[in-house]
């Protein structure tokens, strides 16, 4: 069952909206050690988090473009401790 696994951060997430962040960001700690594989459960919750954290308007903007990630590990160790 290869969709569960894309589907597994929803089961804790009721509503998408900002309250359901705190099911999300656990879910991201979830996925700590893992992070280097990928899991199908990772980018679902990444996904979810940008439909939340990003204005759609700002979005189709930014499309396309290239971006330094030098702090992405940084932020994302401070998320994930």
């Amino acid at each position: 069952m290869e969709i569960g696994e894309w589907l597994a951060p929803l089961k804790k997430v009721t509503t998408f909206d900002i309250d359901c962040l705190p099911e999300l960001i656990a879910s991201l700690k979830q996925y700590h050690d893992d992070i280097l594989d990928m899991p199908k459960g990772l980018i679902t919750t990444l996904r979810l988090i940008k439909y939340l954290a990003i204005d759609p308007a700002s979005s189709q903007k930014l499309e396309g473009k290239r971006f330094k990630l030098d702090g992405i590990w940084d932020s994302y160790s401070y998320i994930a401790a």
